[in-house]
């Protein structure tokens, strides 16, 4: 080729050659595509729960709140009392009730305000979009301040928003505290992780006020404490000295917070309740409480391995208490032994799966009972932000395994993660899908648990109270409604034989008896219960027990049986506690009895109560002059 020719052909132009994409745009698409896919699966696999009503502690938090039910105007006072105060109506400091959780408890008043009052779709709504969120949070933060690989966080937040073991949290709406809570700790870690590594001073504040009202939708975020050092030292190379400064901002929040919880929740040492419904421990000797607090830590482990029977309550007698000869305590022991050599021993080479057990630990300390009694033994919610944990170890499992199998046999990673997952996420979204129609409302929860949770007291109860409510079904029979009643009374029998001093039942099981007409033994029943206690339900049973009696005594009256009219009408007035129009009509018919049956004594002693209280009830003031009169004039002559 000649120069000319050649210095000719570099001087046309180029054309300009397609570059393959750039592997940070690949990764941001990717990134868009894993947010959308775990947003999509959370909040689809929570859909159905949209469609439930109030459930279980909705009841406290809600329904049966009066500042919640107040609306805007009563978010100042959840600010200013313990967050059982609007449906206790007075302060109270037992380990339930002496707690400030406004957060939860203002979001529900801020909807009630926005759409009134008795609508639980939209508070379902709002816990499946944050549980959404949730989700997506925690892949942004593992992404890109903890792993700081996309796939591991995609597949750890995925096991996390698939793990069934959530269902309380997201389908019960007082699960909002657990919700709140924890994306406003993954909010403040992020930022924290920001100011770490960019030095933003704004990012630090941020933080600061995030975990500060994480803490006030549940006092859980706490424990982060001693889990931010943890993670620094694992994802970051600070030096002791430097961990130590970066805790100084959650340590001053954290006295912030205590000291305005103090001003407003007092604290003090908590009564410890003489109802072992809400002290599981209180029949146990100290060896068999520790021991069978090793063994709920068992059940804990399988219920994040196996998550298969889910239920709302594993009060008494559901755990009997278990020793430390017992065969499955033994294996407790056995599992956390292993688990803290595999946590010690990974420390110094910062091993992932050290540091999964160190956070678990750490976050879930102080829902295990060995730190502080909680009043309860078991319950699915606690394991929602310490799941975080046992997720990011399993992914790393299967990352393991993954490419032994690569190595090995050559199956691709991709194709082993896939024939891994697939089924789990099947399996899974069949198990919440279910859950959350077991959620629907108390009759259809305590139907499906009574079938797993047998030695329950609580649960027997609220099967029984379920069987009654389906009678109010309009399309039901004489028959249907029967056998419904007796079923009831069966599981509230069941719940006595279990938990003898078990009040609720009884008294419940008194209201059954009434939808079949047998007050007399609902009478007998609530009498029980008063013997021994000033239960307050006993007020609202004793106004059925006055007009189903007083309307026997007027039908009696009706058919002139005086005697009986006589009998029903005082057993009326025995169960009057306050002076109204009934406690008048009663008291009126009862003299007006007396009077035919010719007893002016009682007689005038009856309409004299009408009088005293009102002077113008004119039919009580003849009938009491007419009995005063006769009365007297039988006494001057004898």
């Amino acid at each position: 080729m000649s120069k000319n020719k050649k210095a000719k052909q570099e001087s046309i132009p180029q054309p300009i050659l397609v570059t393959p994409t750039s592997k940070p745009e690949t990764l941001m698409n990717n990134k868009v595509w894993m947010l959308l896919i775990l947003a999509i699966v959370s909040f689809g696999l929570y859909f159905n729960s949209i469609f439930n009503d109030y459930c279980l502690d909705d009841a406290m938090m809600i329904t049966q709140n009066s500042i919640t039910q107040k609306g805007f105007a009563g978010i100042n006072e959840h600010l200013n009392n313990d967050f059982l105060f609007g449906f206790r109506n007075s302060e109270s400091h037992d380990a339930a009730s002496s707690r400030w959780r406004p957060l939860s408890l203002i979001t529900f008043s801020i909807e009630i305000g926005l759409w009134g009052a008795n609508k639980p779709h939209y508070s379902h709504a709002v816990n499946v979009l944050l549980y959404a969120l949730v989700v997506v949070f925690l892949f942004l933060f593992l992404q890109k301040f903890i792993l700081k690989n996309d796939w591991l966080a995609f597949f750890t937040a995925l096991l996390f928003a698939i793990h069934p073991v959530h269902t309380e949290v997201v389908a019960n709406i007082k699960g909002r505290d657990e919700l709140l809570s924890l994306l406003l700790l993954l909010g403040s870690l992020y930022l924290f992780w920001k100011f770490v590594e960019e030095q933003k001073v704004w990012a630090m504040l941020s933080s600061m006020l995030l975990f500060f009202i994480s803490l006030t939708a549940k006092e859980n975020a706490i424990t982060f404490l001693a889990g931010v050092p943890v993670m620094l030292y694992f994802f970051n190379n600070k030096s002791i000295k430097q961990i130590s400064l970066l805790l100084i901002p959650f340590l001053i929040t954290t006295a912030l917070y205590l000291f305005i919880r103090n001003a407003i929740v007092p604290f003090q040492e908590a009564a410890q309740s003489n109802e072992v419904m809400n002290n599981p421990f209180l029949y146990m000797q100290p060896i068999e409480k520790l021991a069978t607090k090793f063994f709920i830590l068992l059940l804990y482990f399988k219920f994040l391995v196996y998550p298969y029977p889910l239920c709302y309550d594993y009060s008494f007698n559901q755990i009997p208490p278990h020793h430390f000869t017992d065969s499955r305590t033994i294996i407790s022991l056995l599992i956390l032994t292993i688990l803290a050599i595999a946590a010690i021993t990974g420390i110094k080479k910062k091993n992932i799966f050290s540091f999964c057990i160190i956070m678990f630990v750490i976050t879930f300390s102080i829902s295990t009972n060995l730190v502080i009694e909680i009043g309860m033994t078991l319950g699915e919610r606690l394991l929602f932000l310490p799941s975080i944990f046992f997720c990011i170890a399993i992914v790393f499992i299967a990352k393991f395994l993954a490419e032994k199998m690569e190595t090995k046999f050559s199956i691709p990673k991709k194709y082993f993660v896939a024939l891994l997952f697939i089924p789990i996420f099947f399996v899974s979204a069949m198990e919440i899908f279910a859950r959350n129609k077991d959620w629907k409302n108390d009759t259809t929860l305590n139907i499906a648990d009574i079938k797993k949770t047998t030695n329950s007291a609580r649960i027997n109860n609220g099967t029984g109270s379920a069987y009654v409510l389906l009678t109010d079904e309009k399309k039901i029979t004489k028959r249907q409604h029967d056998s419904l009643i007796r079923l009831s009374i069966h599981y509230y029998q069941r719940a006595i034989q279990i938990h003898p001093t078990y009040d609720d039942p009884v008294l419940n099981m008194g209201a059954a008896y009434t939808r079949i007409d047998s007050f007399e033994k609902a009478e007998q029943l609530w009498n029980s219960v008063r013997g021994h206690s000033a239960h307050p339900k006993l007020i609202e049973y004793d106004k059925v027990l006055v007009e189903q009696f007083y309307r026997k005594g007027m039908n009696c009256g009706s058919r002139h049986s005086l005697d009986s009219a006589i009998f029903y009408l005082n057993r009326s007035t025995k169960y009057l506690h306050q002076v109204d129009s009934l406690y008048l009509e009663c008291w009126y018919n009862v003299g007006g009895a007396y009077f035919t049956a010719k007893n002016y004594e009682k007689a005038y002693d009856a309409f004299g109560k009408v009088v005293a209280i009102n002077p113008n009830y004119r039919d009580a003031n003849n009938g009491y002059l007419a009995a005063k009169n006769i009365f007297k004039n039988k006494t001057v002559k004898n």
